[in-house]
């Protein structure tokens, strides 16, 4: 079997896009799911006071 770069890029792409994905689906759950989704939220997000 040769070795194809284009395939290898292809394979890193895919790679990165399916840890993203995993990240997204574990935010979700933490947001949203989880019993104690407040202790996550506040580190995750910033309260700013627009007035």
């Amino acid at each position: 079997r040769r070795f194809d770069i284009f395939t290898l890029i292809l394979n890193i792409g895919s790679l990165v896009s399916s840890l993203g994905l995993i990240i997204f689906m574990y935010d979700i759950v933490a947001l949203c799911v989880h019993y104690q989704s407040d202790v996550y939220r506040q580190p995750k997000f910033q309260d700013v006071d627009l007035n």
